[in-house]
């Protein structure tokens, strides 16, 4: 798909909630500006947002701008981006898959964030446990491919919910091996497959060699685990 407008990404330096939507971008061929803001810096909070919230009093990042558009909230953005690039499911039955699937992640990520933003102490009491519980999520997403027998979570192409799983996937790669742990995807012959299928991807491979998709995954001054680019 090639598009001829033009989109604003808006995200922190990292990779977290803003490389999902960087990426597709990437993979709808759009040209895009990707707005990114240093955690230490008052370009967020003292000049941008300000701005932006006189036409979205809801705004926080992510957003997206599109035109006269100013979207927030994250699901909404990664909605938002789908609609514009036939991303959100060709049929009902893919658009209630992709949906369900997309709010799956949401609670992945949720999880995950109070951990790597926990105090180095509590990072280092919890990062066993979390590396239990976080298999939850990856039994039910390998049980999803099993039942669906989809390349995708939805179709045989990617969907909206198809980025943001990857992403996450992929900050679980690095934080097992900082944690000198075995990959996350071991047991799970159908998410491997996702992982490796998704990332050979033209625009995906395109995209990795970014500078933005080698930001680190966490923001390193508040992050207990950030996740650094290697």
């Amino acid at each position: 798909m090639i598009t001829t407008q033009s989109f604003t990404v808006g995200y922190w330096r990292t990779r977290g909630l803003g490389a999902p939507l960087r990426m597709m971008c990437e993979y709808a061929n759009t040209h895009y500006i990707s707005e990114t803001y240093p955690t230490a810096s008052p370009k967020w909070f003292e000049e941008r947002k300000p701005q932006l919230q006189q036409k979205n009093p809801l705004i926080n990042l992510p957003y997206i701008i599109d035109g006269d558009n100013v979207i927030s909230q994250s699901n909404s953005c990664f909605e938002y981006l789908g609609r514009k690039f036939n991303l959100n499911g060709d049929t009902e039955e893919e658009q209630l898959k992709n949906n369900q699937c997309l709010n799956q992640v949401s609670d992945m990520r949720n999880a995950a964030v109070q951990l790597f933003y926990s105090s180095p102490e509590q990072f280092n009491i919890d990062k066993d446990k979390y590396c239990q519980n976080v298999l939850k999520h990856y039994d039910k997403f390998e049980k999803w491919f099993e039942v669906n027998k989809t390349n995708y979570l939805s179709s045989s192409a990617p969907k909206t919910a198809d980025f943001h799983l990857w992403e996450m996937l992929d900050q679980h790669e690095r934080l097992a091996k900082d944690l000198n742990k075995p990959s996350f995807l071991d047991r799970y012959p159908n998410l491997t497959r996702f992982f490796s299928r998704f990332a050979q991807l033209p625009a995906i491979l395109k995209y990795l060699k970014t500078e933005v998709a080698n930001y680190s995954c966490n923001d390193v001054t508040l992050a207990a685990w950030a996740g650094k680019s290697s």
